[in-house]
């Protein structure tokens, strides 16, 4: 598995950045172990290193959408459980529907899969994105007014011919 982007902040990363910062600017600031570092100074370089990666990761997945037409599939997270939620997108502002709202967001690709996961106070919402085909893309357009999208989705995201994985980190990343 390979995390694309990861803002779920954990002690380890807490620790992680204040060793970075006693390294690198300890001596300047008169401190002499991680505990002299104020919290504030912690979380402002954890903040600046996060926004950082995410418009690496924004711009990378931007260009990545730009010539394709993708299914994303998954559930939101509701207060009253979750709740089935797919959509046919071409762009990066649609991606971002499935982490509208939310808190925490972690995209990762394991074995070609691109895995969505992001949190807010209600629940978690979990997708999966697919990449149309040629053949997926007209299929979806000659039956997007006639079958439910439940329908229109399923047969797209089943078949082989229609979809296929994205293997993003693959041919983004590498």
């Amino acid at each position: 598995m390979m995390t694309i982007y990861n803002n779920y902040y954990s002690g380890e990363v807490y620790n992680n950045t204040a060793e970075l910062l006693l390294e690198e600017y300890g001596e300047d600031n008169g401190w002499k172990s991680v505990s002299d570092i104020p919290d504030t100074e912690v979380y402002d370089e954890m903040n600046f290193q996060d926004e950082f990666a995410w418009a690496e990761v924004s711009r990378n997945m931007e260009q990545f959408l730009q010539s394709r037409i993708c299914l994303v599939r998954g559930t939101v997270g509701t207060w009253m459980g979750p709740e089935d939620a797919g959509k046919i997108i071409n762009s990066f502002s649609e991606l971002a529907d499935a982490w509208r709202d939310c808190h925490y967001i972690s995209i990762t690709d394991e074995r070609g899969h691109l895995y969505i996961e992001a949190s807010r106070h209600d629940g978690t919402n979990h997708f999966e994105l697919k990449v149309l085909t040629e053949a997926g893309a007209e299929y979806a357009d000659r039956h997007y007014y006639d079958m439910s999208d439940r329908a229109l989705h399923d047969r797209l995201w089943k078949s082989s011919k229609y979809s296929r994985l994205p293997r993003y980190a693959k041919s983004v990343l590498m």
